[in-house]
């Protein structure tokens, strides 16, 4: 061992050492007492030791003085312990969110794998092929599949939606005639309801994830349906009910972090064989389409709180600025159908709930748009009543509805205390 070298209380050099181990014998202390002194230029025994030799411990440009190198270390090990803080929270927020990422995109993957298998049951029909004719654009718009209202004018649940898609599908058809050459299904977001507030957690008829199998199935036998009277593109947009985070954001990753754009792309996994129904891949926020000359936004519309006309060319002339000229816009979000001259908003098909009538106070009838799109570049706009479904046995979700336990399904509605096994 060097020498080290001993200086008193007021930082002058009293004495040199051959070893650690002959000052400790000297002051009948433990050796490490002496070392951890040297290393950190403290006190044992009360005094200060050091491996250099200075003249005055605490005023020699090699040393600072004791008092600053307390404050000194201090302040680094509360750096330190700030960054580990940091870091730590950091990584466990990013742990968070990869292991979310990680589940949506791993259940996306299986899911299309395990629609690859499903196969078409009746035959296809085909539809009446036209060239250049007039070209529908059918609405769904805030559909809430997997909300259950029980008002005495307005009953819902996953069968009721079934009858409704059937009566709108019903009333497309009658529109149709012999010069449609096309149908855009766009589909305008919430397909299925928010469950962040306790009265929507009540109301719901099934979980998220369930709820997002039939609605799949249903929307698939209403696309199927209007694939026989002429080919079908589908388009989708993401709504704000429909979110899968209680964040609300705008970037491309919280926009598709959404039931919505879940149902699309599993549509799209069972009807990819299809030979009249195809998928248009878009912006999930906005998307144009052009039609028949006609430039048409697609969205959600939860930025029109007021859908007027002031409001809604404030839009026009965003898309103006980047060289788009569009013609008119459809959207949905507030439940109450609007239709105007540049643009039409739909209603739901949920129709009035609870938190419409009493928490806003507003009364609203189950309703969807057609858009239709002539030759020539002119459109008209219809607003579609879909409230009353009678004489409408909907689609057949029966065995759907029973295989994930919705609550539309009244066999859950029975409480077993005992399970007889016979």
């Amino acid at each position: 061992m060097k020498k080290i070298y001993q200086y008193d209380e007021e930082g002058l050099l009293l004495k040199s050492w051959k070893s650690i181990a002959a000052a400790a014998n000297q002051y009948d202390i433990d050796e490490s007492a002496i070392r951890k002194a040297v290393s950190r230029n403290g006190t044992s025994a009360g005094f200060f030791w050091s491996k250099e030799k200075l003249n005055n411990f605490f005023e020699s440009d090699l040393s600072p003085k004791y008092d600053d190198i307390l404050y000194d270390h201090s302040k680094l090990e509360y750096s330190l312990q700030k960054s580990r803080d940091t870091n730590r929270i950091s990584r466990a927020k990013n742990r968070t969110n990869y292991r979310f990422y990680n589940l949506i995109e791993t259940l996306s993957d299986s899911l299309e794998k395990q629609f690859e298998s499903i196969a078409f049951t009746t035959p296809v029909q085909e539809p009446n092929i036209v060239k250049n004719g007039k070209v529908f654009i059918v609405q769904i718009s805030d559909a809430h599949f997997n909300e259950e209202i029980d008002l005495p004018h307005n009953r819902y649940d996953f069968f009721e939606a079934s009858k409704r898609m059937q009566k709108l599908a019903y009333k497309i058809k009658s529109y149709a005639g012999e010069d449609l050459s096309k149908i855009i299904v766009a589909m305008t977001g919430d397909m299925i309801n928010s469950d962040r507030r306790l009265d929507e957690m009540l109301n719901m008829s099934t979980n998220r994830m369930k709820a997002s199998l039939l609605a799949t199935s249903l929307l698939s036998y209403f696309i199927k349906e209007m694939a026989t009277i002429a080919p079908v593109e589908v388009v989708a947009v993401t709504g704000n009910e429909s979110r899968i985070h209680d964040e609300w954001g705008l970037t491309d990753k919280m926009l598709t972090d959404n039931y919505d754009f879940l149902i699309f792309n599993m549509l799209k996994a069972v009807l990819k064989d299809h030979p009249y129904i195809t998928f248009m891949d878009s912006n999930p926020k906005e998307t144009v389409v052009e039609v028949n000359g006609l430039k048409i936004l697609i969205t959600h519309g939860e930025m029109y709180k007021q859908a007027t006309q002031d409001r809604i060319q404030k839009t026009f002339g965003r898309y103006a600025a980047r060289g788009i000229n569009l013609d008119y816009i459809i959207f949905g979000h507030i439940h109450f159908a609007n239709i105007g001259d540049i643009f039409a908003r739909s209603g739901s098909i949920s129709g009035s709930n609870t938190y419409s009538e009493y928490g806003i106070d507003l009364v609203t009838k189950a309703s969807q748009n057609l858009h239709i799109i002539y030759k020539e570049g002119e459109m008209d706009n219809i607003r579609m009543d879909i409230h009353n479904t009678n004489g409408f046995p909907g689609y057949p979700l029966h065995d759907d509805v029973d295989a994930y336990n919705a609550l539309g399904n009244k066999k859950v509605y029975k409480k077993y205390t005992v399970i007889v096994v016979k």
